[in-house]
């Protein structure tokens, strides 16, 4: 045999496989012929290799090696993409069908399959998913979009929520859904489905056979690339191999490494970036983030590949980064090239396997053969922490085991395999669930030392098999799976033990890792194992063995915690050290509480499971706390009656180490009670003693509760937090519940079954320390007690009281009352609850302890509770309790909190009608039966201890005299009181309660009596008094004939105090009416004395109703030579800084707080469509355009102060920014000094400048010697103006700037006189020399302020007053705030006059003001000659010249052929030319003197004209042809008119056939006023202000909504026919379209009028590589949308689902994890996101902050998709955030989709959104819900 073995080398020879392509002279790509030549059957490799490997050695790393410095971002061709397809995976299809014609074998497998009934959809990260409320079995039945849109479940009552990725769709599997399994695209599946099983029989034989070997090969491969690729020795390429593929060198010798960075959960995405930037080679600027985004989506990346050295210094650049700065190191390796090539293979090869599922489900039952063979030969070894593994395992276990050696692609492709593969067939899943069971301590442990999120580890799959009722209950009974996820966790505790067996968590707070965390959330798996409860015919032996099993680790688990965390009280200083390890503890103990439930859940239902379970929780107390280490000692106690002894354990709660974890005896509590299902109640005593005594078993929970009362009062304040924090978890039923309701439960059962109920309670008496406060001996010992015992000793006197209460009157817990189940026990608890207060859907569900049941919980609320819209806020409501239940509601119920408590009491105290019954004291409510193994509660509350108890409280309130007991308070008599009133109510339900008589007998209620009656006393408030009273009523009528007298006692008592307070009143009436007298007298004589002063201050005060919005004539004209008479008024005002009223006009110059912003609420700007980059809106410095883009807006609050107040206050303020700079305080302000922001002093709006209140244009006037009135024609003055701007040049200048500062005229007003007459020149007066200025210097410099403040903020420059700009942007700011409050107005249809709120109205008057004395604001001291006069005069000069330039600029861009800067006048604003031309016309041609102030009577109605006309051409040229259609008449006009040149020359110029003589000119004309109407409304209020000339009462009446009384009322023609057929129009007109085409720069793109506030809808075709997304573009073609944010779906899920197909562009995944829709373009943008990070203003932004600029100049609105909540974003670094305008049916916005219930559109709140952004509102609302707390942690610019 030895003669036959040749040694075989291949770098000598060629391997036999490639050897046989070379002698069959075959393609090497083209396997196909070799491989099946060679296949023998399935699993053998008979010629001693691997027909796969073979192949794979070579073409793997030729195709998919990593190219030199390339990393894993850069992607392959498509060229580079078909050959790896062809080669690698194409040939494997061919292969399984045994020729190269894979189609037809797949196309006929196909139309055999019948697909599976299951949809298994795998979630992809933040993607929505639902669940049904009403028919899943439970949280994690969810369904994707499609199957639920198609399902019954969207008309039930179903929670929406995000998935982290991972899970699937459960859609038509029968055990997630008690009702409607399937969606209707599955269920016709159903029924001709077939099981994968049925249709692999219908598959050849050889495919099958070629199919699994494939399959088996292929996954072994993958396992093995993944376990130990450096082991694969035959996929390393031998020389002869190199020499036949010479391209191998590359990745075998050349760039043979990588360096290989991995993911981990320790370091942050910023660490990553910044340590890729520094060690990668010249990284381009997104390299590093992009890298980043890779690894945390696939777990490793490829980011150097190079020769070896190379590599390695990469790596270990790395390595020493993070050393210093993390306690964990960024994980790098250094693997060989051919090696990154395999394991990219295998990323493909999975993805590939589940294609073959889609061919035919035949595959997915090979699939499942093949991975859960087990056989020794096909079985895999696997190799961790570079062990191999001791046995080899089927291939489904080797997956679940290697899991922690892949990285995070590698996890989520597997396990979607297995999902699709395994888990969509029963029987398959059943398999694998077992395997998972089998392995699922070392898969837990492999998971807690694991560095990756749980939803890429193996461990989510447990969430898919623990879930199937019926997988469950098997997987107890067969694989004892309880007891291996227990171990899981068990190993992991373990190592925190200490020798008393007790586990210590201080470990785990010290370190990094999650390892606790990790351990913490596997116990998940155990409630989902338990969650099915099984029936009695499911309860087997071996279940029953099993579950014992399990459940012994549970109680190991408990009995370590047992005793956990002790503490001792401190005395004298405060404990030094405070940990955290209680917060661990209380996790543990959260999280375990659910298992404990469901373990009972499980007990209950079997009886010899509930037998066992009790003895052996009964053993482990015992063994915990031996009742041989308690010390007993003997009280000799006195209650009612002689002195005797009682035992009691001598403990001191106070002064020894108590721990407040006693888990076994509240699991105990809970098996003890559900004892009577199998009628154990009678020996149940005798079982509990024969373990431990009564007293020895109740001792560690009675010092549990204890030691709380004692930290309620205050005893442990120098335990510090550690003590607080814990008793607040423990009386906390959200966080912790069930801790207290069991020890409560315990001490009841305990009180109960004693047979001394007198014993018993002294034992709980000497755990409180108050056996002489209940007996009464405390009063008379003479012993010296330290000052806070008396405190201390009445807190724990009313806790002890409390204890008694709770004892009594808790019975509504099933078990402890008769027919209570939990329905009842959780009405009960909402209706406490409501009695606190009304309270809404959420809040509710956050203060009950997690119900499971919220289908319940929400019929029980029905029936209890109203739901009723709130009166705070709009849109909300809120449940109010049902009238009449809160008789039901419980003082002193233990589920309250202190506070809770006090608020319910007041609430209830307050509330209640005042009636006869005395029903407003509160009594206690009506209590159910105590079932059988509770009724010896009975009798406590006649016991001797409480009765004595009771009795020396009420004797001690009573005492009168000198000596008065301090050990009594209010609430002591109180709870008494209650006790005392709980006892008569027991009697009434229980028969054998002998509460009344031994409570007579004990004198009880001769005290009450006494206590009923006495009103002066301190501790006995009218409440308490009442409650007295009540008890006395109530008390049984037949013990005595006493208490009627008591009544009359009681009544003639009452009516003495009534006669003593009617007394009071009536003295107190009579002494007000006296004073009253007193000063109506004084006022008289005061009048008297300063008659003439108050006749003054009342004139002044008539004089202001004619500031009313309308004038007494029916008709006005306020504008030229018919102008009707001013009207002039001088407003008053406050100064709200130094409270002196002012007149403005007279006396200091006032200034009212403003706010001027960028804005783009206007603008006609189209949306992006991805083509170029978006760019910014920008304010013009010269003229608004006409789509008005950008703009600067102004606002204001309406507060005025006087403008030396103003400077004082802002000096302070920039002092204290200045102290705060200094002493580093960097807390965030919602205002930034530094650019001149404040907030008002009165009312908190953000402003940034102050609005010079300026007296009006007439009071201004009168102080200017008068002028004639220029009588000249429009047409006359038009062509003056036309021959005067036809001169116009440009003067030199070096930089060559824009033609509007340096444009000047060859010509002079004296030249134009002499041919134009002197009525042209009569325009143009300037002041003269000597006329009186009608500014003071202090108003100049407020006006100075403001243009400069406007000029700084819009175009973002340092200010510079002589910039020829101010006076521009000034005039733009005015035009569009006029327009923007104008549109307002419109769109509310609120008429134009008289509607306008007074900040607005100010605001308008204001700034109207302003520009209109604008021009002669400047003034120029004359005959002086010192520098500083010199310098106003230059300034003054700089002014006026750019004004005389604007007028010029725009008249010659109008009148003029060839316009300056090739500017077409149809591109600007008309409403904005209006303004400027208005303004800059008077100083056309002199700019060294301001000139005369505006008459109204001058150019003005010519400018009016000129825009007017500008407009209505403006107004033709965004005519369309389908516009013209509407128009058009059937006959011609022959005779040629105006209008219709302006038709016929405006169409040629756009290229539109229109035939000009058939248009129909009274439709045109009436389609033209409607058009031109906002203009012309803009105008009247324009002119209003400036003329002062108020309109008359028909035009208020029509509200400016037509177009005839407004034209009338700015003295234009009624008509725009009347003013098209003027003379001057055609002059006019020829020279606005007579201008030379190749002087205008540009296409004009008109927007159509008229024209409202933004509108933006999406463009109709995207074609663009960018691809911008808007998800709601169908909605933006709704006619209802009139303007403003973008129309948004009703339904929220149907935004979810459009926002899933958003794709980032920049991100190298393409995923967004919080993707946000811009509200105001609809624009879905990547938010707080690197990939989309930019650089502005020197942060660093995200998206929304990036678009923010791009869409609205520095101001957005967003809706952040997943978390449901909007964001507000102002000037890069601002922002905040509101509630999502989408409410439940309660009302309720979800922030964050917490509560995941449907949400509806709120059209008001989305109205109100609206308005904030249309008003300009935005940058105030930010500053408004500016909380420096919550907001200073937040990094605006990155979102």
């Amino acid at each position: 045999m030895e003669e036959d073995w040749e040694y075989y080398d291949d770098n000598n020879v060629l391997t036999d496989f490639w050897q046989a392509f070379m002698t069959d002279e075959q393609d090497f790509a083209k396997p196909l012929d070799i491989w099946l030549r060679h296949f023998t059957k399935p699993f053998d490799n008979g010629y001693g290799w691997n027909l796969y490997r073979e192949y794979w050695r070579v073409w793997v790393p030729l195709l998919l090696a990593p190219r030199h410095s390339t990393t894993s971002v850069d992607q392959m061709t498509e060229y580079e993409e078909n050959r790896v397809q062809a080669v690698l995976i194409d040939t494997l299809e061919q292969f399984i069908c045994g020729t190269e014609n894979v189609t037809a074998v797949f196309t006929s497998l196909a139309a055999n399959d019948a697909p599976s009934a299951v949809c298994g959809h795998v979630f992809k990260p933040g993607e929505t998913c639902y669940n049904c409320r009403d028919c899943g079995q439970d949280a994690t039945c969810v369904l994707c979009v499609e199957c639920f849109t198609h399902s019954e479940h969207k008309n039930h009552r179903y929670r929406m929520s995000t998935s982290d990725g991972g899970g699937y769709c459960d859609c038509g599997d029968a055990e997630a859904f008690t009702l409607h399994p399937s969606c209707s695209l599955h269920m016709q599946k159903e029924g001709s489905s077939l099981s994968s099983e049925e249709v692999l029989a219908n598959f050849p034989q050889d495919l099958c056979d070629r199919a699994r070997d494939v399959l088996y090969n292929v996954c072994k491969y993958c396992i093995d690339i993944v376990s130990d690729p450096k082991g694969q020795e035959d996929l390393v390429s031998g020389a002869k191999e190199k020499e036949l593929f010479p391209d191998l060198k590359f990745p075998l010798q050349y760039s043979n490494y990588c360096t290989v960075l991995l993911n981990d959960e320790n370091h942050s995405y910023n660490d990553v970036i910044r340590i890729l930037t520094k060690v990668l080679p010249k990284p381009p600027p997104k390299l590093a983030t992009d890298l980043t985004t890779y690894v945390d989506k696939h777990g490793k990346a490829v980011i150097r590949v190079g020769n070896y050295q190379e590599c390695v210094n990469v790596s270990q650049k790395i390595e020493t980064l993070t050393r210093i700065s993390h306690a964990t190191v960024l994980k790098s390796k250094v693997v060989p090239s051919y090696v990154v090539a395999h394991q990219m293979f295998v990323s493909r090869l999975l993805t590939w396997i589940p294609s073959l599922f889609k061919v035919s489900s035949g595959f997915r039952a090979l699939f499942s053969q093949v991975v859960f063979m087990n056989r020794k030969e096909t079985n895999v070894v696997l190799k961790k922490n570079n062990l191999s593994s001791s046995e080899p395992y089927p291939l489904c276990e080797a997956v679940l085991l290697n899991d922690v050696n892949s990285w995070k692609q590698v996890r989520s492709l597997w396990l979607s395999l297995i999902i699709d593969g395994l888990m969509k067939d029963y029987e398959s899943k059943r398999e694998l669930a077992t395997i998972f069971a089998n392995n699922y301590t070392n898969i837990v442990g492999d998971y807690i030392i694991d560095d990756q999120e749980r939803e890429s580890s193996i461990m989510s799959l447990s969430v898919q098999i623990f879930t199937v009722p019926s997988l469950a209950i098997y997987l107890i009974e067969k694989c004892d799976a309880l007891t291996k996820l227990l171990q899981g966790f068990l190993n992991l505790l373990n190592e925190n033990v200490n020798e008393e067996e007790q586990l210590v968590l201080n470990s785990w707070l010290v370190e990094e890792k999650s390892e606790f965390q990790r351990g913490l959330s596997s116990l998940y798996d155990l409630t989902y194992l338990l969650n099915v409860v099984p029936t009695e015919d499911q309860w087997t032996d071996s279940l029953r063995v099993n579950f014992k099993n399990g459940v012994a680790k549970a109680l190991q688990i408990l009995s370590m915690m047992q005793g956990m965390d002790s503490m001792r009280r401190q005395v004298g200083q405060h404990v030094e050290m405070e940990d955290n390890v209680w917060k661990l503890t209380y996790e543990l103990q959260s999280y375990f509480g659910d298992i404990v439930r469901l373990i009972v859940n499980w007990a209950v239902s079997d009886r010899s499971v509930l037998m066992h379970l009790i003895h052996e929780t009964m053993n482990l107390i015992t063994e915990k706390n031996d009742p041989a280490f308690m010390k007993e000692m003997s009280k000799h106690l006195a209650f009612l009656g002689p002195p005797r002894c009682y035992e009691v354990v001598d403990f001191d709660v106070s002064k020894q180490n108590i721990s407040l974890h006693v888990p076994l005896h509240r699991f105990l509590t809970n098996l003890l009670v559900e004892v009577p299902r199998f009628n154990l109640v009678s020996n149940l005593k005798q079982r509990i003693e024969g373990s431990i005594s009564l007293q020895h078993l109740i001792e560690p929970v009675l010092h549990v509760i204890v030691a709380v009362a004692q930290i309620n009062v205050g005893m442990w304040r120098r335990n510090g937090a550690m003590a607080e924090s814990q008793a607040f978890l423990y009386n906390s039923r959200k966080y912790c519940p069930g801790l207290r309701e069991a020890d409560l439960l315990l001490v009841q059962l305990m009180a109960a079954l004693t047979d001394d109920v007198d014993s018993f309670l002294v034992t709980i008496l000497a755990r409180f320390k108050l056996a002489k406060w209940a007996t009464g001996d405390l009063d008379s010992e003479t012993a010296l007690r330290a000052e806070d015992f008396v405190d201390h000793c009445n807190g724990l006197a009313e806790q002890w009281l409390g204890l008694v209460i709770a004892l009594a009157s808790e019975r509504f817990t099933p078990g402890v009352g008769q027919g209570i189940d939990q329905r009842i026990a959780m009405r009960k608890e909402i209706i406490q609850l409501l009695c606190i207060e009304p309270l809404p859907h959420s809040s509710i569900v956050k203060r009950l302890p997690d119900r499971k049941n919220e289908k319940e919980m929400d019929e029980v609320l029905n029936e209890v509770a109203v739901l009723k819209a709130s009166a705070k806020t709009g849109g909300k409501k809120i449940y109010h309790l049902r009238d009449g239940l809160e008789d039901e509601y419980n003082m002193f119920y233990h589920g309250y909190t202190k506070e809770g408590q006090t608020a319910a009491q007041e609430q209830q105290v307050s509330n209640r009608p005042k009636k006869g019954d005395l029903k407003e004291c509160c009594p206690p409510p009506d209590m159910p039966k105590l079932t059988n193994l509770f009724s010896g509660l009975v009798r406590m509350l006649q016991s001797n201890v409480v009765l004595q108890a009771c009795a020396v409280t009420l004797r001690r309130v009573t005492e009168a005299g000198s000596y008065k007991s301090k050990y009594v308070t209010e609430r002591q008599v109180h709870k008494v009181l209650f006790i005392i009133a709980l006892g008569i109510k027991e009697q009434a339900t229980e028969s054998n309660s002998l509460f009344q008589s031994r409570a007579t007998n004990a004198g009880v209620f001769d005290l009450v009596q006494k206590v009923a009656t006495d009103s002066q006393n301190v501790n006995v408030p009218e409440h308490v008094r009442k409650l007295a009273q009540w008890v006395l009523k109530n008390r049984d009528s037949a013990s005595s004939s006493e208490p009627m007298d008591t009544e009359e006692g009681c009544s003639a008592e009452s009516s003495e105090a009534e006669k003593q307070r009617k007394r009071r009143a009536d003295a107190a009436a009579a002494r007000k009416a006296k004073i009253m007298a007193q000063m109506n007298a004084a006022q008289k004589n005061f009048a008297a004395q300063n008659t003439s002063m108050l006749a003054g201050i009342k004139d002044d005060k008539i004089a202001d109703p004619a500031e009313a919005c309308c004038s007494s004539a029916s008709e006005t004209v306020c504008l030229g030579p018919s102008m009707t008479s001013r009207t002039d008024s001088a407003k008053h005002y406050t100064c709200i800084l130094c409270q002196e009223e002012g007149v403005i006009g007279n006396g200091p110059v006032m200034v009212m707080a403003s706010y001027i912003q960028k804005s783009t609420v206007l603008s006609y700007k189209p949306a992006w469509d991805g083509f170029d980059s978006n760019s910014t809106p920008v304010v013009s410095p010269h003229h608004l355009h006409v789509s008005r883009d950008c703009g600067p807006h102004v606002s204001t609050c309406g507060h005025a102060m006087h403008a030396t107040c103003y400077q004082k206050f802002f000096d302070s303020l920039v002092i204290k920014e200045r102290d705060r700079t200094i002493n580093l305080m960097t807390k965030n302000m919602n205002f930034d000094v530094s650019n001149g922001e404040f907030l008002c002093p009165i009312c908190e709006r953000l402003s940034n400048t102050v609005l010079p209140l300026i007296p009006s244009v007439t009071q201004l006037k009168k102080k200017q010697s008068s002028a004639p009135i220029s009588e000249i024609s429009l047409n006359s003055f038009v062509s003056g103006l036309k021959s005067s701007v036809e001169s116009w040049y440009l003067k030199e200048d070096a930089e060559n700037g824009p033609a509007l500062p340096r444009i000047a005229l060859k010509t002079t007003l004296e030249e134009q006189s002499s041919l134009h007459g002197s009525e042209f020149s009569q325009c143009f007066l300037s002041t003269k020399e000597n006329d009186c200025f009608p500014f003071d210097e202090s108003t100049t410099s407020m006006m100075n302020v403001f243009s400069v403040a406007t000029f700084t903020t819009s175009l973002e420059l340092n200010p510079f007053e002589e910039d020829y700009r101010v006076p521009l942007v000034s005039l733009q700011a005015a035009a569009f705030t006029l327009s923007s409050i104008e549109r307002t107005l419109w769109n509310e249809d609120k008429p134009l006059f008289g509607s306008l709120n007074p900040r607005d109205e100010d605001a308008i008057r204001y700034i109207i003001r302003f520009i209109a004395t604008f021009p002669s604001s400047y003034s120029k001291p004359p005959g002086s000659v010192n520098m500083r006069d010199l310098l106003k005069k230059m300034k003054n000069f700089y002014k006026l010249k750019s004004l005389q330039s604007n007028a010029m600029f725009i008249l010659s861009s109008m009148l003029c052929k060839s316009s300056p800067d090739k500017v077409d006048p149809l591109s600007l604003d008309a409403f904005g030319v209006l303004v400027s031309l208005t303004v800059s016309l008077p100083c056309l041609f002199n700019s060294e003197m301001p000139p005369r102030l505006p008459s109204g009577q001058g150019t003005e109605i010519y400018c009016l004209k000129l825009c007017l006309l500008l407009h209505i051409i403006q107004v033709i040229y965004s005519f369309e042809a389908n516009d013209y259609q509407k128009l058009m008449d059937i006959r011609s006009k022959t005779d040629q008119n105006l209008t219709q040149e302006i038709v016929h020359s405006i169409a040629s110029r756009k290229k539109i056939k229109v035939e000009a003589s058939k248009v129909n000119l009274t439709k045109l004309y009436s389609k033209l006023e409607e058009n031109v109407l906002p203009f012309l409304r803009c105008a009247g209020l324009l002119f209003q202000h400036f003329t002062d000339v108020l309109p008359g009462k028909s035009l208020v009446k029509d509200g400016g909504f037509s177009y005839g009384p407004l034209a009338k009322y700015l003295g234009l023609p009624p008509t725009i026919q009347q003013l098209m057929e003027s003379p001057a129009s055609s002059s006019i007109v020829q020279s606005l379209l007579g201008k030379e085409m190749a002087n205008i720069e540009g296409n004009l793109l008109m927007p159509k009028f008229p024209m409202n506030f933004r509108k933006v809808t999406p463009p109709p075709v995207i074609s663009s590589k960018t691809k911008p997304f808007y998800p709601v573009a169908k909605l933006t073609n709704n006619p209802s949308w009139k303007c403003g944010l973008i129309p948004l779906p009703r339904d929220y899920t149907d935004l979810m689902n459009l926002a899933a197909n958003f794709v980032c562009c920049n991100s190298v995944t393409g995923e967004s994890k919080t993707p946000a829709l811009c509200l105001v373009c609809g624009l879905m943008v990547c938010s707080q996101s690197h990939c989309c990070e930019t650089v502005m203003s020197g942060f660093k932004c995200g998206g929304c902050t990036t678009h923010a600029r791009e869409c609205g100049a520095d101001t957005g609105i967003f809706l952040r998709i997943r978390e449901c909540i909007v964001v507000l974003h102002s000037k890069v670094t601002r922002g905040t955030f509101l509630p999502a305008p989408y409410l439940d049916e309660y009302g309720e916005a979800d922030k964050g989709l917490k509560r995941g219930n449907p949400m509806y559109l709120d059209q008001e709140k989305y109205e109100e959104l609206n308005r904030i952004w249309l008003r300009n509102e935005v940058p105030e609302k930010i500053a408004r819900m500016f909380d420096p707390d919550i907001l200073i942690l937040m990094d605006w610019h990155s979102l």
